[in-house]
């Protein structure tokens, strides 16, 4: 009504004032980032499905979502045990009646506005009657707003996608003890009259936190696969780094010779910057260390001598390498290696990186390459790159080695590209040895080992000091370590 808005419209004015001054940082975000609508493609499939007549995706996302209060939950280990839903039985059954409730109350009013347009009157409710329809109202819209990213993109049920419903899914299941607990009996309400909301109240709190309490901070947390999403073992790295540093001094030592830990390796599967970034968040500011990160899949640190290792649980190229582990700290253990690098042959590339010995073993396909750092690396700068990156986006390093096999007219056999080191926590000084992998088909021989450095971004080759793109080596191979 037009006295309604005249009372009315500078709270109104407020509140969208408010509401554009919280969206303007999202949209000047996605404004400076084009590549998101990538990443909104991948995950809007029901969208799209229904943009182009399938509305199947869709339904099915509508369904499973609303599932995941009594049913099937969100199945990523990250926010979640998988499948496990957000309600046991007693909650589910408080929930899904305080939805028929807010239902209920707002299909009343809106009846009752509607009746009172078609009679050409105004509908006077009480006061009490209009703030439990319009709070019903207001919880039900915001659950709905707060579920619906979930079905509109991958994956349904999420708990990430959703979070924004999660006060009014708790709101909703207190609604029937709220309705209880307001309702007169009798006409009049006695002392007696409180005890069943109540009772219905701790039932309900007591169901959810029996239930809860130890899956979420017992059993959840334990999981092996919640511990590597989080990165609980770089966790307990970080904060022995940090014990050790704040002793006076210096006095806790890593190793028997008495020297700091400050340089040193510790691997990782080197999928984007999150790990190294995880172990600087959990780092205090005094604690001046200088990891070198690398996969222990295909590569090893020789220098530093000292490394973690242990995580991720993958099997290790070279885990005899590694002598007893002086400390443990989750699944990592700091041991060292006492394998050392002929640096006296080098050939040293442009960007720094100088390669110095290659092993061949055509029994195990394994072509074992070992290398060391002169100068600083010369190398692009890396930005930081959502994970996972948006369609046609590279995030990965901007240096990688190949390793070839060619035959004896110097045509191309087999190769297998890579770098197992994260080459922006290299230092002069490091060395490094990593195994390439290229699959000969049968009946080829190889008589040339090929090697050299390029950009994988651009594909551009890195020379050597003396202007080659590559380095050849007659097989078999005898410069060895």
């Amino acid at each position: 009504a037009p006295h309604i808005w005249r009372r009315q419209w500078r709270q109104w004015g407020v509140m969208l004032l408010l509401a554009l001054l919280l969206a303007l940082p999202l949209l000047m975000t996605l404004g400076q980032q084009p590549e998101a609508e990538g990443r909104v493609a991948e995950l809007a499939v029901p969208l799209v499905a229904a943009r182009q007549g399938d509305f199947g995706p869709l339904w099915e996302h509508v369904i499973t979502t609303l599932a995941m209060f009594h049913n099937n939950g969100d199945g990523e280990w990250l926010y979640n045990i998988p499948q496990r839903p957000i309600f046991g039985v007693i909650g589910a059954l408080f929930f899904w009646l305080g939805v028929a409730l807010a239902v209920y109350e707002t299909m009343r009013s809106v009846v009752r506005a509607v009746s009172g347009v078609w009679r050409q009157r105004s509908y006077p409710p009480d006061v009490s009657i209009r703030a439990d329809a319009l709070g019903s109202t207001f919880l039900l819209l915001w659950w709905l707003a707060g579920i619906s990213p979930a079905f509109i993109s991958v994956p349904p049920a999420s708990l990430g996608h959703t979070i924004m419903a999660q006060p009014a899914v708790y709101l909703l299941a207190a609604l029937p003890v709220w309705k209880i607990s307001t309702h007169t009996w009798g006409g009049e309400k006695s002392r007696r009259q409180w005890l069943l909301p109540v009772l219905l109240a701790a039932l309900l709190v007591g169901s959810i936190a029996w239930r809860d309490l130890p899956d979420y901070f017992v059993n959840w947390t334990q999981r092996g696969m919640v511990r590597f999403l989080y990165r609980a073992d770089i966790h307990e790295v970080a904060a022995y780094l940090n014990e050790t540093n704040a002793l006076s001094g210096n006095e806790a030592q890593a190793v028997d010779d008495g020297s700091p830990l400050t340089d040193f390796g510790i691997t990782g599967l080197l999928a984007g910057p999150w790990d190294k970034i995880a172990l600087q968040i959990d780092l205090d500011e005094a604690t001046a260390v200088s990891p070198r990160w690398y996969n222990p899949e295909r590569a090893l640190l020789l220098q530093p001598a000292l490394s973690f290792h242990g995580w991720p649980n993958v099997t290790e190229a070279y885990a005899d390498a590694y002598l007893p582990a002086s400390v443990s700290r989750g699944e990592y253990q700091l041991s060292q290696v006492t394998r050392t690098l002929n640096q006296d042959e080098s050939v040293c590339f442009v960007n720094g990186l100088c390669w110095a010995t290659a092993v061949y073993d055509p029994d195990r396909g394994i072509l074992e390459l070992g290398w060391w750092v002169k100068t600083p690396l010369v190398l692009p700068e890396m930005p930081l790159i959502s994970n996972p990156p948006p369609p046609g986006v590279y995030s990965g390093p901007r240096l990688a080695v190949f390793g070839q096999l060619w035959d004896g007219q110097d045509n191309f056999l087999a190769g297998d590209d890579g770098l197992w080191v994260d080459p922006y926590t290299l230092q002069p000084g490091d060395q490094f040895v990593q195994q390439h992998r290229p699959q000969l088909a049968a009946g080829m021989v190889a008589e040339t080992a090929v090697l050299g450095l390029y950009d994988p971004m651009t594909g551009e080759r890195i020379l050597t000091e003396d202007g080659r793109e590559y380095v050849r080596l007659p097989l078999p191979i005898s410069r060895e370590p």
